[in-house]
């Protein structure tokens, strides 16, 4: 359950569409080590749906190819939304992650006719894109243990030592004159 501004959303997972997941055994623990989440909201033309879905569908078989490559995980909002939107989520434990050059760009990744098309598609069938990046923040947070275990002194920091209270502070200031 997320949303903005008041208005709560749902998404589903979509495995089918998502790449190069750690197994679910693994997956708490590589999310309980990122910092940063970039999404790619991707609305949907009405009925271009199909089309939408073959085009992640080639994505995660190219992504795929390459296991080296980062997890690519893939919602689908279901309550909160209208019409079909998709969110493409990269998790990094850092900024530079997000960093051109950090793997292989979209014509490397699917070809030369395989980016055509991707292009093709696009056009035809995405209503409008935006991209979100977000940090996590561990003082508003609330992961669940399994998240927290994997950076226990990020997601669980411990408060600051107290400060000295004034009239303790200079009652010892005394004592060492």
């Amino acid at each position: 359950l997320v949303g903005h501004a008041h208005i709560p959303e749902m998404h589903r997972r979509r495995v089918d569409l998502s790449s190069n997941l750690p197994e679910p055994s693994a997956f708490a623990r590589w999310v309980g080590e990122m910092r940063w989440l970039r999404s790619v909201v991707v609305r949907v033309r009405p009925g271009r749906l199909g089309d939408y879905q073959a085009h992640l569908q080639a994505l995660k078989a190219a992504r795929e190819r390459d296991r080296s490559l980062p997890p690519l995980v893939v919602y689908q909002a279901v309550e909160g939304q209208q019409g079909t939107i998709f969110y493409l989520n990269s998790l990094r434990s850092s900024l530079g992650g997000f960093e051109p050059g950090s793997g292989p760009g979209l014509p490397q990744l699917l070809g030369d006719d395989g980016y055509r098309k991707y292009v093709q598609m696009t056009r035809e069938s995405v209503l409008s894109t935006e991209t979100l990046i977000h940090r996590f923040n561990p003082e508003l947070s609330n992961p669940p243990e399994e998240i927290a275990a994997a950076s226990p002194d990020f997601w669980r920091p411990k408060p600051p030592p107290a400060a000295k209270k004034p009239a303790a502070a200079a009652e010892a200031a005394k004592t060492t004159q």
